[in-house]
């Protein structure tokens, strides 16, 4: 009876130490990351770990609107090149080009915050130090983004 008390309890121990949580797993491949990519890398923090989306700036939507963005840009150029001081027509398109593009300045601004495309990853806002080349310590706040396994670190982004 002894024995099989003894050999639970291993067993139960080894399977507690290896169901790590999201968080955890996602913390570890951070600060091994970290580690690797920073001198005298000493963590202060992190943030909760959220699911990070493909952003609207990787879609055909988003390449298509610079594409209509840049096309209206050529075309207020051009009349502003070859428009004479009284030509109110040629100033009123350009006026109307103007505000189109504004429009579409606000509506991709708009996408880009509410956009959620699949989810790509997960990301981890997290605060450490460093020292860089010239020995001065450094306190940063960068954003993670980890695949789907938490196995690599896909992205980062400075805050």
């Amino acid at each position: 009876m002894l024995k099989k008390t003894v050999v639970l309890s291993v067993v139960l121990f080894i399977f507690s130490a290896c169901s790590q949580t999201k968080d955890e797993r996602a913390r570890e491949v951070v600060e091994r990351y970290c580690d690797l990519h920073f001198t005298k890398y000493l963590p202060f923090g992190f943030k909760q770990l959220k699911p990070a989306y493909k952003p609207y700036s990787e879609t055909p939507q988003f390449a298509a609107s610079q594409n209509i963005k840049h096309n209206l840009q050529r075309e207020r150029d051009s009349l502003k090149k070859h428009t004479a001081v009284n030509d109110t027509v040629s100033i009123s398109k350009i006026a109307f080009i103007d505000k189109k593009l504004s429009f579409l300045d606000m509506d991709v601004a708009l996408l880009n915050k509410r956009f959620k495309g699949p989810q790509v990853g997960w990301s981890l806002y997290h605060t450490f130090t460093y020292r860089n080349s010239s020995k001065v310590i450094i306190k940063t706040n960068v954003i993670f983004i980890l695949d789907m396994n938490f196995t690599k670190v896909i992205k980062t982004f400075a805050d």
